[in-house]
Parts: C-alpha cells; structure tokens; sequence
C-alpha cells in the first residue's frame, strides 16, 4: 500500500467525527505547534505583521495549525499526501469562513507543480516521516526553494533520547529510524 493510500485510510475514521468535533480537536491537537510558530515569528519576523505573511504547511493533515494562523490574517497553504485530509482541511476552513489553499503532493518526491515563495515553511511532523534519502533529501530541497528570502522554517519533529521505551508494534532499525507498522 502507497504512503497516499494509508494516510487516507487513517484519516477516512476522522469523516465520521462531527465537523465542530473535528475542528476543536484538530485545535486542540496543535496548540503546541502554534505556539511555536508564533514564537519564531516573534523572534525572527517580529516587523511583520501576520497579516499577508504566506505560510506554508508541510504534512499539515486536517490543517490544524493554518486554520488558527488564517484567522490570524496569514495566507495559508496546506500540503498533504492524504486527499482526505486536505478535503476535511477545507470544509473546517468553510466552517470558520476562512480559505485554506490546499495541496496534495508527496513531499517525498520532487513538486510535479511550481510553488510561490513563502514566509513561513511549517514541519508539521513531517521529516520524521520521511527517514531516507531520497525522499529527506527532496522536502529539504523544497523547503530551500520555496523560502523567501529573510523567511523561517519552523518545525518539531520527534527525537531520539538515550532511554527508549517502545510500544508492542514498534520498532527502532540499526539506523536509529524508529518504524511502526500501519494497517496490512
């Protein structure tokens, strides 16, 4: 099964949830993020106002950090592998009368589509998604050309520590990639 064909059969469960449920969680689950974002922002693009400030959001699924920095004023682009996601990241958008750009594109693999420069390039958990060359090394160069001159990339990803407890159904391979089996 293609990495498109699993994100859309974990996100199909998320259809059943009641828009307004969906969209609280979907909130809920990326405070964190947001705060992280905003921080950077503060930090590094403190003259400007998030009014018009292009954001792009890598592996952003249901779009939870973009629909709270669209309301903010930023134009907000949503990049997902999953068709799912990306249609339940418009109609939360519809929902609170805001437009979310979306598109569906492996960050895995080169853009088939040119894409405008961005403020603000958002790792939503992706890069740990992609552990190997050449699929890393792709999203890197993306992120490289679509950046605008003076904009961030603001990520959290997963780490390692020493000490690793995992749970029955994963395991960590001799490249230190931790590996979970989803599905079939």
């Amino acid at each position: 099964m293609d990495r498109a064909s699993l994100y859309n059969e974990a996100y199909d469960a998320r259809r059943r949830v009641p828009s307004a449920e969906l969209g609280e969680s979907a909130v809920r689950d990326s405070k964190r993020m947001l705060l992280w974002v905003q921080e950077a922002r503060d930090r590094f693009l403190a003259a400007r106002d998030w009014r018009g400030l292009r954001v792009l959001e890598c592996g952003g699924g249901v779009g939870g950090v973009s629909l709270q920095l669209a309301e903010l004023g930023a134009q907000c682009t949503v990049v997902d592998v999953s068709s799912t996601a990306l249609q339940l990241a418009r109609e939360l958008a519809r929902a609170r009368g805001l437009t979310l750009k979306t598109i569906e594109m492996d960050l895995g693999r080169p853009p088939a589509e040119e894409l405008p420069l961005f403020d603000i390039i958002i790792d939503s958990h992706l890069l740990h998604c992609l552990p190997l060359d050449p699929e890393r090394t792709s999203f890197l160069q993306l992120v490289k050309d679509q950046l605008a001159p003076g904009g961030i990339l603001v990520g959290e990803t997963m780490a390692f520590r020493k000490k690793l407890f995992l749970p029955d159904g994963v395991r960590l391979d001799e490249e230190k990639i931790l590996w979970q089996k989803i599905g079939d």
